[in-house]
C-alpha cells in the first residue's frame, strides 16, 4: 500500500509528545484543514498532515488492489453493496495512518479528520496524557453505548466510559500501537467504512464525555462523503420493500440488535451519545 504523504507546507511533525497528532486530509484541501491546524497551534500542539486517499473520482489503481469488493456483508452484518468508493478511500486513509504508526515504531497517536473541531478540552487531554487511559479513546462519537459505572477521569472536566459496542464517527480518536495492530489486522483488505472495520469494544476502548472533538453542522460544512451518504440513503430507501424480509443480512442485524438491547444494554449499559 502506498504510504500517506506528509504535507510540510501546512504543519511540522508533532513535537513535545511521544504520541504525535496526525490530521488526515486530501490534496488541495488547505482551506478545509486550516481551522483545525490553527486551533492546534493556538494550544501549542503541532500536527502532521497526512494526505489520504481521494475516492471522489474512483479509487487509484494501487488503492483498488487494497480493497475487497466481493464480500456480501460487513462484519456488523450490513450489506456491503452500500460501501462506496468514497467510503473505501476514507477507510484506506485511516489504514495508512495505522501502518505509518507501526512502521515508525510509535507507541500511539492521536488522529483527526480535517473537519474536526477542537478546543480547550483537547489541550487538557493532551497535558494529562489521557490518551494513555486505554488502547483507544474516542474523542468524538455517536450512537454510543457504554458500561454503567465505568467512568474514569481523562482530564479535568472530561471522563471516559468503557465501550460495550462500536459506535460511529472516526473524526477524532487516540489509539495505541496495540490497537492499531488489532484494527489493521481486521481492516485489510478494506471492505467497509473507517468507523469501524471491526468491533473496537473488544479491546480497551473508551468514549470521552463530554466529547472533545466535534464535527461541523451540516449547514455550515459539507463532508467529502456527504454526496455518497445522500446516494446511499436513496438506494436504501429503494431497497426497503418486502423482499428485505428474505435477506439474511436483515435478520442478522435484527437478531444482533435484540440481543444487545434487551439483554445486556438494559441492565448493564447506558447510552451517552
Amino acid at each position: 500500500m502506498n504510504p500517506p504523504k506528509a504535507d510540510p507546507s501546512d504543519s511540522s511533525a508533532a513535537r513535545g509528545t511521544e504520541w504525535p497528532i496526525f490530521v488526515l486530509s486530501l490534496e488541495g484541501d488547505e482551506g478545509r484543514r486550516a481551522p483545525l491546524l490553527n486551533s492546534l497551534a493556538e494550544m501549542g500542539l503541532d500536527a502532521e498532515v497526512l494526505i489520504g486517499v481521494d475516492g471522489r473520482a474512483g479509487l487509484p489503481d494501487w488503492a483498488e488492489a487494497e480493497v475487497d469488493r466481493t464480500v456480501e456483508l460487513t462484519w456488523d452484518y450490513r450489506p456491503a453493496r452500500y460501501v462506496t468508493d468514497g467510503v473505501l478511500a476514507c477507510a484506506l486513509s485511516h489504514v495508512c495512518a495505522y501502518r505509518k504508526m507501526i512502521n515508525d515504531g510509535l507507541p500511539g497517536a492521536i488522529i483527526f479528520e480535517d473537519d474536526a473541531i477542537v478546543g480547550e478540552p483537547l489541550r487538557r487531554f493532551m497535558a494529562a496524557e489521557g490518551y494513555k487511559t486505554g488502547e483507544m479513546v474516542l474523542l468524538g462519537h455517536e450512537d454510543t453505548w457504554v458500561r454503567r459505572f465505568s467512568a474514569t477521569p481523562l482530564c479535568q472536566g472530561v471522563v471516559g466510559h468503557r465501550l460495550v459496542a462500536s459506535p460511529v464517527l472516526a473524526h477524532g480518536y487516540s489509539l495505541s500501537r496495540k490497537a492499531a495492530s488489532y484494527i489493521l489486522a481486521r481492516a485489510s483488505p478494506v471492505r467497509t467504512r473507517a468507523d469501524w472495520p471491526c468491533d473496537i469494544s473488544r479491546i480497551e476502548s473508551w468514549a470521552a464525555d463530554p466529547q472533545i472533538a466535534l464535527q461541523p453542522a451540516e449547514q455550515n460544512a459539507k463532508s467529502h462523503l456527504e454526496e455518497d451518504r445522500v446516494a446511499l440513503r436513496r438506494k436504501k430507501n429503494r431497497d426497503k420493500r418486502s423482499s428485505r424480509y428474505f435477506s439474511r443480512a436483515y435478520w442478522m442485524r435484527m437478531l444482533r440488535k435484540k440481543i444487545n438491547l434487551v439483554t445486556m444494554r438494559k441492565w448493564f449499559c447506558r447510552r451517552i451519545a
